[in-house]
């Protein structure tokens, strides 16, 4: 299926590493928007497109040159199946957001590679939110805060 997409879109895919949950695409714009779109097919399970893949992925990302496709359901849904995101707040006092994010956002990029979660801090507010597709990813989201 990869081959496929990336004979179809003029597309490198680059599959994770290491246990890894991101999945680069390079190319060219519209070569990137059509690999994209293949990929929604198959996780949609659109028979059109080929067979769908266990697990699911979700598309995401910058647009331009690369784009990067994350390992999870389609996020945000709270009574989300097997291998969908999930969404969870965490209570933080706001002083500590620096901390959580470091210098340069390394410390959050840190702890988000680490758990597999995604985290976003709020602009106003305490209530950090938690994306993870198991508790495992939660977890250690909490933890890697907590620690900051």
């Amino acid at each position: 299926t990869i081959k496929k997409i990336q004979s179809k879109s003029g597309c490198k895919i680059i599959m994770p590493k290491n246990g890894g949950n991101k999945i680069q695409i390079e190319g060219e714009k519209e070569g990137i928007k059509k690999a994209k779109k293949m990929i929604r097919d198959i996780v949609n399970g659109d028979s059109n497109s080929g067979k769908s893949e266990k697990g699911g992925k979700t598309i995401g990302g910058k647009s331009g040159k690369t784009t990067k496709v994350a390992k999870g359901g389609k996020a945000k849904d709270k009574k989300a199946g097997r291998g969908d995101k999930q969404t969870a707040t965490m209570t933080v006092d706001p002083k500590y957001f620096s901390f959580i994010i470091g210098k340069g956002g390394e410390q959050l990029k840190e702890i988000q590679s680490g758990s597999g979660a995604r985290i976003t801090i709020p602009k106003k507010g305490k209530k950090v939110t938690i994306e993870y597709s198991t508790p495992r990813e939660l977890k250690k989201a909490k933890r890697g805060i907590k620690k900051a």
